[in-house]
């Protein structure tokens, strides 16, 4: 046998031994092409260059140096920070941890947007500042103060409560009398207007008489009955309907200035008023 053959059969030999040997086992997996520096070799669509030798359709993971989807400034806690020292975006809002107010958004909270900038930068966008985002808001234009329920729709009641008393400069009763001041009257104008311009809305009004802590309970309670009287006839003199207001005496038991055994004469002067609540329903007429 020619020594060259031989040569050249130990040598297959050897190579074959090597290919079989437990450092190659991993070849079945990608392999990346490094540079000089021990930098990832990337392609034109950021993927890993696979050595020639060992030719790869599998792009890897990692492979090497990456350019950061957020870089983050120098001094960003270490927590808001991958192993790469890129900015982290844990809820892949497009808003890095850092700067995101709601750092765990699900994609539902995402879906209709967050914000970029200002402070709820990442949280779910609210356009109609309602307190209830958008991606669950099944009444997105709802006007500015408008009470809503968790959906961001009005309450298919809304209530308005007015207290008419001496201390808003509005009305007031002497004491022991029912009859309403002329300053009281203007404020009941104003009120009875705000009613009845919507009448098709209107669900109730109730007009509740408080009296000061002089007298008897049952003195007060009727006493404060005839006040609430004197407003609910004025209303309906007004245009309010009849069969939608009543009147409730409450007597001397919820003053707003003082005790129910102790008032000054300006807290009795407080205490001698009317409260109006008028429940307006939300429903399309």
């Amino acid at each position: 046998m020619p020594k060259f053959y031989g040569r050249h059969l130990l040598l297959g030999v050897a190579v074959a031994a090597l290919l079989n040997n437990p450092v190659f086992a991993d070849e079945t997996k990608p392999q990346a092409l490094f540079d000089a520096d021990g930098k990832a070799v990337k392609a034109s669509d950021d993927s890993c260059v696979t050595t020639p030798a060992f030719p790869r359709t599998e792009k890897l993971k990692d492979c090497g140096d990456q350019t950061c989807k957020f870089e983050a400034p120098k001094g960003t806690d270490a927590k808001f920070l991958d192993k790469e020292g890129c900015a982290l975006d844990s809820d892949n809002d497009g808003v890095p941890d850092y700067q995101d107010k709601c750092p765990h958004n699900t994609p539902e909270e995402i879906s209709k947007g967050v914000y970029k900038d200002g402070d709820k930068m990442g949280c779910p966008i609210d356009s109609d500042g309602d307190g209830v985002p958008d991606y669950k808001d099944r009444c997105p234009n709802t006007p500015p103060n408008t009470p809503v329920d968790e959906f961001g729709c009005p309450p298919e009641v809304t209530e308005y409560r007015t207290v008419l008393s001496a201390q808003e400069g509005m009305v007031n009763f002497d004491f022991n009398k029912a009859n309403l001041r002329p300053k009281g009257v203007e404020a009941i104008d104003r009120l009875a207007k705000f009613i009845v311009e919507d009448p098709g809305h209107l669900k109730e009004v109730v007009v509740e008489g408080h009296t000061d802590y002089k007298g008897s309970e049952a003195y007060n309670l009727s006493l404060s009955q005839k006040r609430a009287q004197s407003v609910v006839d004025y209303l309906i003199k007004k245009g309010v309907p009849k069969d939608k207001i009543s009147a409730v005496g409450k007597g001397k038991g919820s003053p707003v200035a003082g005790t129910v055994t102790k008032q000054t004469t300006e807290q009795m002067a407080q205490n001698r008023r009317v409260e109006i609540i008028i429940r307006k329903t939300n429903a399309q007429k």
